[in-house]
């Protein structure tokens, strides 16, 4: 196996690199929800009925994802399940925390 040559690299400020990602994909809580297919409707109601109970037991619900949620807008919408205390951690990988903080830059 050939070793990986860091001296090809074309290293950049960052200031010029373009960016593919645009806020204006960030979703509102507050905003319309999107027409989805029955089974994703009645999963969802699943996973919303789940949630309303582990709260009312005051058991702690944690989500685990992948960068994907970030990456499709849907950030705020973690915030606000956070700040209504219906999520307190989330477990994810590196590229969920990049993808924020490219949105934040």
């Amino acid at each position: 196996m050939q070793e990986f040559n860091r001296n090809k690299l074309k290293i950049k400020p960052l200031a010029e690199r373009f960016s593919k990602l645009n806020t204006s994909i960030i979703i509102s809580p507050s905003s319309e929800p999107p027409q989805i297919s029955q089974e994703a409707l009645l999963q969802l109601k699943d996973i919303a009925a789940c949630m309303q109970k582990a709260r009312r037991l005051n058991s702690p619900i944690i989500v685990v994802c992948g960068a994907h949620l970030v990456k499709n807008g849907l950030s705020k919408i973690l915030i606000e399940l956070m700040n209504k205390k219906y999520i307190q951690h989330i477990l994810s990988n590196g590229a969920f925390s990049i993808h924020d903080w490219e949105f934040s830059y």
